[in-house]
């Protein structure tokens, strides 16, 4: 079997096969990139703030668990120190006393968090749908 040679056809823009049929070109990736290039940025848009948001909720869960365990620690020091089941009484009333606000402040906060993480993050995918539905594209 003899191998077709390529024959140019009039237009320039494309070729074909001695069978008549037009050659295959490539595909143009950069064009197929561009064409996704708002998707893409939106979807950098949304991780970033995604990622900076579970940061910072991270940040303050670790600080809470780090105050709270030196709280409980210190629990051990004055129970040792107490003389009477009453002293012993008074060290746990007040330890779960402040435990209960610490906890009940932290579960407040935490809740704030993840709601500002989340509208953030919506805000900022919104944003570049609307930036790309009125026709602008950021730079990458």
């Amino acid at each position: 079997m003899q191998n077709s040679p390529r024959v140019q056809s009039k237009s320039k823009t494309s070729t074909t096969v001695g069978n008549g049929f037009p050659q295959v070109s490539p595909l143009d990736f950069d064009a197929l990139f561009e064409m996704q290039r708002p998707a893409l940025n939106a979807m950098v848009e949304f991780n970033t703030k995604w990622i900076e948001g579970l940061t910072n909720f991270n940040e303050e869960w670790v600080g809470f668990v780090n105050t709270r365990l030196k709280e409980d620690l210190g629990v051990c020091k004055e129970l040792a120190a107490c003389k009477s089941a009453q002293d012993v009484y008074g060290v746990y009333n007040e330890f779960y006393q402040t435990a209960l606000k610490h906890y009940q402040g932290e579960a407040e906060k935490i809740s704030q968090m993840g709601k500002t993480i989340a509208d953030d993050t919506i805000h900022s995918v919104q944003d570049q749908i609307d930036d790309i539905s009125n026709g602008k594209r950021r730079a990458a």
